[in-house]
């Protein structure tokens, strides 16, 4: 916000409780761990119509995508 408004910014660090100048405090370090996202959805589409919509790990291998799309309840029923 302070590069944008900085006065309004100065004075909301201050009612805050924090001490000096926002300017003059460093940007937050990216972390790519935190980041990262643990679960992705996974559509199942049959014909280019979307069947089903699948919670997964990001991590989850094509063997085993393959296997919960072919397991789920609304995927099944399309074939």
């Amino acid at each position: 916000m302070s590069p944008m408004a900085p006065h309004i910014a100065e004075e909301l660090w201050e009612l805050t409780g924090h001490k000096g100048s926002v300017h003059s405090i460093a940007w937050p370090e990216w972390d790519e761990e935190l980041a990262a996202d643990e679960v992705i959805t996974l559509v199942v589409q049959v014909n280019g119509r979307v069947r089903d919509k699948l919670e997964v790990a990001v991590s989850i291998a094509e063997e085993d995508a393959k296997d919960a799309a072919l397991q789920s309840s609304q995927g099944c029923s399309a074939h």
